[in-house]
């Protein structure tokens, strides 16, 4: 079923007075449009590249941005999600026949970007079997699966990566043209969990206690000032949000089969805030 013939047959489907399953079959045939137009547009980006070939002038990002109407951030991400399109024939392909989304194709990218790169193409070459996981996954079970994967073809649950996610960690600090302190860092996932486990009660305490004067009305800036205050407080141990310092608590999700024997097809270890531990982290 292709473009036009999908939409003609969302259009015979009435909404407003679709019963259960009726409706239940316009979203299926709406989600396969969708992904067949998120197909057209890597099409679309990836010509925009080659065009570049040609006439170095052209700004693919800037182009796509006033085209689609989008920020040029957003259109970043589009024309990057064209190019890993581009190395992944078999995904591609899916995603164009509506059987997968882009973002299994965002997943199968992120996952490839874990792994080192002598390992990568060992993932790649699975491209058929998670095109057949992605039919049945949602976007969270196939990122599992994919983590498994990847994983199991790192021989070592992710230790050595970890490692190197250490050496990694750094923090940047300089005072900005409105004389604000800034900070910007990276931590390895066993650290920033630890590190964002310790503000969070903080700045839950800080948030339903009485609130300071020149507290953002917008939700998001308002809970950043907070997190920023929590993070203060923390360091400079002051302690007025009425909780103490001590060792962060977080909960861990896994399944015994894993705990005790190892990672398998099935696994779930969860840490939170998207994060991946080896499992003897």
């Amino acid at each position: 079923m292709d473009l036009v013939s999908t939409a003609i047959a969302i259009a015979v489907i009435d909404a407003a007075s679709a019963d259960l399953q009726m409706i239940s079959e316009r979203l299926r045939l709406v989600t396969r449009l969708i992904r067949m137009a998120q197909a057209e547009e890597i099409t679309c980006n990836l010509r925009l590249d080659d065009l570049v070939t040609t006439d170095p002038s052209i700004c693919p990002e800037h182009v796509h941005a006033v085209a689609a109407g989008r920020s040029l951030d957003a259109a970043n991400r589009s024309i990057s999600r064209a190019k890993t399109a581009h190395t992944l024939p078999l995904l591609r392909a899916a995603v164009a026949s509506g059987d997968m989304s882009a973002e299994h194709l965002d997943a199968f990218s992120r996952a490839i970007r874990s792994l080192p790169k002598g390992l990568r193409p060992r993932l790649i070459e699975l491209q058929a079997e998670f095109v057949r996981h992605a039919l049945v996954l949602t976007v969270e079970e196939f990122r599992d699966r994919l983590v498994a994967a990847a994983r199991q073809i790192e021989g070592d649950d992710g230790a050595s990566r970890l490692q190197q996610q250490k050496r990694r960690t750094g923090l940047r600090t300089w005072t900005d043209a409105w004389g604000m302190v800034r900070l910007s860092g990276q931590w390895d996932p066993e650290t920033g969990l630890a590190l964002l486990e310790a503000v969070r009660p903080r700045t839950e305490a800080l948030f339903h206690g009485e609130h300071p004067a020149g507290v953002p009305d917008d939700p998001v800036l308002r809970q950043q000032f907070f997190q920023a205050l929590a993070l203060a407080e923390l360091v400079l141990d002051r302690g007025s949000a009425g909780t103490t310092a001590g060792r962060p608590e977080f909960i861990v999700t896994i399944d015994e089969r894993t705990l005790r024997r190892g990672r398998h097809e099935h696994t779930r270890a969860e840490c939170g805030r998207g994060v991946q531990l080896p499992i003897a982290a």
